[in-house]
């Protein structure tokens, strides 16, 4: 979870005790549960969940508050707070004809962020912190979120105001300040509801989406000025009696994926910060796609639920992107973020494959991103995922991923139809598509960094929270210097309150051959890296940080040959040089002590 990191490292900067953000780290932990995170627990247990997050995220937000009031030096709290439900349209703290809002970049290197922040209609300004207008548009929510507003006993905001969040620094903040200066916009929406006849081009230069003319579905997307002929669709799998919480079981006289519509109607809201083309499908299906004038990625925003089950049938809802590419029943999903793993249709390299169910048999768990292939066109094609979720490549070209499910019978007698704010559960996420040339010497960045990169960003990304007391320093970074493009922070933490240590984890993100620049070994200073602190001492531990690295002895197996990483000297020393070393996919941990630095 996202906070849970960004409270980690902010009250860890701020020399906070180890366990002041214990609750929600705990809850976190808890989550990891296969019932949790795949959501197939009981109703009553599901409800303890939220109450332990609920619990925990309260108390995170306290001590964020808390440690970043200390770090600036600041006599009264900047009282933080946080909006959990602004993904539908909920936020109290925007909801205000002034506010401002801190960004928090978790990452060790500058991003760059669209930001989306529910507000109530009018016309808006943004400030960034060296008192710039921020060019911003306003937008209409997905889909009404008034049931939730109901049943909570809060007001919706009207409107989604977006803006480029540009070059937000590493570990570090800034802050924009908001204010609506007209009730009225001051320009209408550019909205069209098109009943197409011709294809029709929506977006940018170099990144833009092509309707069919006839159905208005998407035909084509073009990233960077490459074209892949593509259309994501919204679909179900009717669900056959042995469906259950624990197993995915189409119907088997209906196996085959419904979509939900033949044909779809297009708003299309075009502007300078995006496009976006919003299709909407029965009363449960909304995917909204959104092209940005500068990315290596075209979104795509889906909402599902509640799911219709007045014909008694659980369906499974599916997200499908098929392509005209040949891929010859290969495709890859990511291990745990990680490597990419070779999948092949209908096979398993280790006993005889068996097709008795065709769907479940290929389905994978994707962690964060899905690939396929085509050789003979040297196109590599991704879809990046906001979450877990199940998913397979059923037809050559093709790529679906589970979003959503209702089943209405279960082998333990409960059946998988969450209830929440009154009505069946409503879903929404985003997933990323990326495609380009497999093989590009002239390429800036290969497939395979873009892919990862993104994967991180969207994993890890800008934390909003909201400051009810005003901020001199208007942005700020903790970080000395930035990490190369390819190195990722995972953990900054207090380690031990007794000897003042910190937890750090860094890992090299590419595989060996992922890229030609990329892909090669990464020296750190690890001294100096923080603005708070100057490192004293560090030894280099196993991944959990428990066991000194030069007490464990492993097994050597004997090789067919020698690829791979090659040995590293544990690091631990304590003198004036702390420079190491990562590889292509590896990951180190050192207990660090500290002494600060005194501005």
């Amino acid at each position: 979870m996202e906070l849970d990191e960004v409270a980690k490292q902010i009250t860890a900067l701020a020399s906070f005790p180890k366990n002041a953000t214990f609750d929600l780290a705990s809850a976190v932990g808890v989550m990891q549960h296969h019932d949790a995170i795949t959501g197939t627990q009981v109703q009553e247990v599901e409800k303890d969940y939220h109450k332990s997050l609920s619990a925990g995220i309260l108390e995170a937000i306290t001590q964020v508050s808390s440690a970043l009031t200390n770090l600036l030096g600041l006599e009264e709290d900047i009282s933080l707070s946080y909006c959990p439900l602004a993904n539908v349209s909920i936020c109290q703290d925007s909801k205000k004809d002034n506010f401002r809002v801190l960004l928090y970049n978790p990452l060790g290197r500058t991003v760059s962020h669209y930001v989306q922040i529910p507000v109530d209609a009018g016309t808006w300004t943004v400030t960034d912190p060296d008192g710039r207008a921020v060019t911003n548009y306003l937008y209409n929510p997905v889909r009404s979120f008034q049931f939730v507003a109901d049943d909570i006993d809060q007001s919706l905001n009207e409107k989604v105001l977006m803006f480029m969040a540009e070059n937000l620094p590493p570990l570090g903040y800034k802050i924009y300040e908001f204010a609506r200066t007209a009730e009225l916009p001051s320009m209408p929406i550019n909205s069209a509801h098109d009943n197409l006849r011709v294809p029709t081009i929506v977006g940018y230069e170099n990144n833009y989406v092509v309707l069919d003319g006839t159905t208005g579905f998407v035909i084509t997307m073009a990233i960077n000025g490459i074209e892949v002929n593509v259309t994501p669709k919204v679909m179900f799998y009717y669900s056959d009696w042995g469906s259950g919480t624990y197993m995915f079981k189409p119907d088997v006289n209906r196996r085959d994926p419904v979509p939900f519509s033949d044909k779809v109607e297009n708003q299309i809201t075009h502007n300078v910060v995006s496009a976006e083309i919003k299709q909407e499908m029965r009363d449960w299906g909304v995917l909204t796609i959104r092209i940005y004038p500068d990315t290596d990625y075209i979104e795509i925003d889906w909402l599902a639920g509640p799911i219709d089950v007045g014909d008694e049938s659980g369906k499974d809802v599916i997200i499908k992107y098929t392509t005209d590419l040949e891929t010859n029943g290969i495709f890859y999903t990511d291990s745990n973020s990680r490597e990419l793993i070779k999948r092949q249709r209908n096979y398993r390299p280790t006993f005889e494959y068996t097709n008795g169910e065709p769907q479940s048999g290929n389905y994978y768990p994707i962690t964060s991103r899905m690939v396929i292939k085509d050789k003979n066109k040297n196109i590599e094609f991704a879809v990046i995922t906001d979450r877990a979720e199940g998913g397979s490549s059923l037809n050559d070209g093709e790529i679906e991923l589970m979003v959503h499910r209702s089943t209405l019978r279960d082998e333990f007698g409960e059946h998988l139809y969450e209830m929440e704010y009154g009505t069946g559960l409503v879903a929404r996420g985003s997933h990323y598509i990326t495609f380009g040339p497999s093989n590009n010497s002239d390429a800036a960045r290969s497939p395979s960094y873009v892919q990862r990169d993104i994967a991180i960003k969207k994993h890890l990304p800008p934390l909003m929270l909201f400051p009810q007391n005003p901020i001199s320093e208007k942005t700020k970074s903790y970080l000395s210097t930035e990490l190369p493009e390819n190195i990722h922070l995972l953990t900054l933490e207090k380690w031990s309150d007794k000897d003042n240590t910190y937890l750090i984890r860094l890992e090299h993100f590419l595989e060996k051959n992922d890229d030609i620049d990329l892909s090669k070994e990464v020296e750190i200073d690890l001294e100096n890296l923080f603005t708070l602190f100057r490192i004293v001492s560090a030894h280099e531990r196993t991944l959990n940080g428990v066991t000194a690295l030069n007490d464990v002895t492993k097994l050597q197996w004997p090789q067919l040959n020698k690829l791979g990483l090659s040995n590293k000297t544990p690091t631990m020393r304590e003198s004036s040089e702390f420079k190491i070393t990562l590889a292509p996919m590896q990951i180190r941990t050192f207990v660090v002590t500290i002494e600060p630095i005194f501005c």
